[in-house]
C-alpha cells in the first residue's frame, strides 16, 4: 500500500510524503504507482514553474518528501497547486481503496 500524507497548518499547506508500493501489480507495471507519481511529480513542477519557489525535496528508497519553506507557505498558487493534487490523489484512492492509504495531518 502506498502511504500519502499531506501536512497542512490551518488553511496552508506546509508538504507532503508518499511512500511504500501499491501493490497493485509488479513494480514497473503498476498503474496506480504510476499515477500517483504522476500526480505527485505535476505537483513538484506546479511548485517549481508556476509557484517559483523551491521545496526542499527528499527522495530515498521509494519515499518522497516535499517540504514548503516558511516564508512561501501562505501563497495562494501553493495552496491551489496542493489542492489539485489533493483532489487527483483523493479521486485515486477511491478507485483503488486497497492500494492508497491518504491521510490529512494537521500541524
Amino acid at each position: 500500500m502506498t502511504k500519502i500524507k499531506v501536512f497542512r497548518s490551518n488553511d496552508f499547506y506546509t508538504g507532503f510524503t508518499t511512500s511504500g508500493h501499491s501493490g497493485f501489480s509488479n513494480q514497473g507495471q503498476d498503474i496506480v504507482c504510476a499515477a500517483i507519481s504522476a500526480i505527485t511529480q505535476t505537483a513538484i513542477l506546479g511548485l517549481l514553474e508556476v509557484a517559483n519557489i523551491e521545496p526542499i525535496i527528499k527522495k530515498k528508497d521509494g519515499l518522497l518528501e516535499i517540504s514548503i519553506p516558511v516564508e512561501y507557505q501562505k501563497k495562494l498558487d501553493i495552496f491551489v497547486i496542493l489542492s489539485t493534487m489533493l483532489l487527483g490523489i483523493r479521486d485515486l484512492q477511491k478507485q483503488f481503496p486497497k492500494h492508497i492509504s491518504l491521510e490529512e495531518v494537521l500541524i
